[in-house]
């Protein structure tokens, strides 16, 4: 019986072998299998490696953008911040690897294609990052930093699975010593894709550093004819409505002029003045328009990659020019944009969850928890292989093309007031107004904490710079309602309660105002060295807050 087994078996063996080799060959002949090289004529690279851990789909290629917070390696190069200096804190390499490995844990469940990086210090904790998302099981075997020596730390780097053909940094216009931009070309499966990675000079610089960044780069965009697909990815510390919102803040040195908006063109303007965003339609009807801002895709509830002095911003942008919108290489996926909270993990207190820090002054200490003050942000790509330019009648809308607070003109949409904490809005209403058509309306809750409602920045006027000011406005509504005034760098003032009554400290008393009651305060300008005086509605905790505020002047 044994001889038979074994002539048995052996037949098994080879009908199994058989049908084994046949369905490889039927998988093999099935179309988007196989990667075909395609050559473009445009620095074609190597082969692609077969990288385990990436899923995507076919023909369909993700990028995104990750501020990772100050990714400090263990070497001494004497342009660390004093905190991450070896030996003179808390940082040793215990803590260092917690910091890779946190990030890379972030990366890796992004499972992407191409990701940008800001704040990695050079290339060797690029180089310790790329090993641990390997270890992850999602392998960059290609990479590229925009680092040089003598450069400010916190590089825009690049980590990506398709091959590096050329990469280098080159300089922004502005006039302090700022981070390079990372110009990265790279070929995606035979097709030639330009990345440009991003990390403006800080928020808290004037407008004019950031604008000398972006004509950097929309000089070196035009170097190259229209056609050639690029992306721009990056933390242009601008928020997608920064030419309506910086003002208030105080940075505007340029006359109006933001680098986002304006330079890199993500709004435009009628013959009235009147702005508007640019939609995914303008990209393909005119040459007027330059880029679109895919946050315009989101809900206004949904905008935020970073908290900035309590309030949401969108500081980490993925731009898209006409060739990534109605291109004939690739085409965005409409609605495809995301930030990416990790089912909540990356978030602490509904803001971004950052790498810790515990102490008082120069004894300060690290706990190893937290990952960035900032949220990945990404986006899909698909491969428009051989197809034809959309048409103008079935380009993709999505949500967001007309922003909501866009309607009407300038002063209507109400630029000069900030949205405070998240769960807050702020919108010009064409409800009774005390006077005119609309006023403002400032709407939400604070059910954990107290938080600033609606900010803006006021300007007195020249005629009346003193050493008194008065501030006066009309208000209806009711909730746990404070206004916080201070002028330049001055102390702040409160003023609270059905009277506002002044204190010197911060309270919160119940108010109610069912109808339209005019109020004059009292301002004591302590900073005459500045023309500005910042103004915060702010709301108590754990009560609804409804407020309509018209007629608001300083003189």
């Amino acid at each position: 019986m044994a001889p038979r087994f074994r002539q048995e078996s052996g037949s098994i063996r080879i009908k199994l072998w058989s049908l084994t080799i046949a369905f490889l060959a039927m998988v093999l002949t099935i179309p988007g299998c196989r990667h075909e090289k395609r050559n473009t004529g445009y620095f074609p690279g190597p082969a692609l490696r077969t990288v385990s851990g990436i899923a995507s789909a076919p023909d369909t290629i993700t990028i995104g953008f990750y501020n990772v917070e100050n990714l400090f390696g263990l070497a001494d190069n004497e342009n660390e911040y004093p905190e991450f200096r070896p030996g003179s804190g808390s940082w040793n390499k215990q803590l260092y690897d917690i910091k890779v490995g946190r990030v890379a844990s972030v990366i890796a469940a992004m499972r992407l294609d191409i990701i940008g990086l800001a704040e990695v210090q050079n290339r060797g904790t690029l180089r310790d990052l790329q090993q641990a998302t390997r270890k992850l099981g999602v392998d960059y075997p290609y990479c590229a930093i925009a680092d040089e020596p003598g450069k400010p730390v916190n590089c825009p780097a690049l980590l990506s699975r398709f091959p590096i053909v050329e990469n280098h940094g080159f300089r922004s216009l502005s006039l302090l010593p700022t981070r390079n931009i990372l110009e990265a070309n790279l070929d995606c499966n035979g097709s030639a894709l330009r990345i440009y990675v991003n990390h403006w000079p800080a928020k808290f610089q004037p407008e004019s550093e950031r604008l000398g960044a972006a004509q950097a780069l929309m000089r070196t965009i035009s170097l190259y004819g229209r056609g050639e697909p690029y992306i721009i990815i990056g933390d242009l510390n601008s928020d997608y409505d920064e030419w309506r919102t910086f003002r208030a803040w105080g940075f505007d040195d340029t006359k109006g002029i933001t680098g986002l908006n304006n330079v890199l063109g993500t709004t435009r303007s009628d013959s009235t003045g009147r702005v508007t965003f640019v939609s995914k339609t303008d990209l393909c009807r005119d040459g007027r328009s330059i880029h679109f801002d895919p946050w315009l895709d989101l809900l206004p509830e949904k905008r935020m990659s970073m908290s900035f002095r309590g309030m949401p911003g969108t500081p980490d942008h993925i731009l898209l020019p006409r060739e990534l919108i109605c291109g004939t290489t690739f085409t965005y996926c409409d609605s495809s944009f995301t930030a990416f909270r990790w089912d909540g993990r990356l978030l602490r207190g509904g803001e971004p969850f950052g790498w810790q820090m515990r102490g008082f002054g120069k004894r300060r200490f690290f706990t190893g928890e937290g990952y960035s003050d900032h949220l990945p942000v990404f986006l899909k790509l698909v491969e428009r292989r051989g197809s034809q330019p959309a048409s103008q009648s079935t380009v993709p809308t999505g949500v967001g093309n007309a922003d909501p607070a866009q309607s009407g003109n300038q002063e209507e949409a109400g630029q000069e007031w900030l949205a405070g904490g998240t769960g807050f809005t702020v919108t010009r209403e064409p409800i009774d107004a005390a006077a005119g058509r609309r006023c403002l309306w400032v709407k939400g809750a604070a059910p954990e904490k107290n938080c600033v409602a609606a900010r803006t920045v006021m300007r007195l006027p020249l005629l009346n710079r003193s050493r008194r000011s008065m501030i006066t406005f009309d208000i209806r509504g009711s909730g746990k309602i404070q206004l916080r005034m201070k002028s330049g760098h001055g102390k702040w003032r409160f003023y609270t309660g059905e009277n506002f009554r002044y204190y010197k400290s911060s309270r919160y008393l119940l108010a109610q105002f069912p109808a339209w009651r005019h109020e004059t305060l009292e301002f004591l300008v302590d900073d005459l060295a500045s023309p500005d005086v910042i103004i915060e509605l702010r709301a108590g905790k754990e009560e609804p807050f409804c407020v309509y505020l018209d007629n608001f002047t300083v003189r």
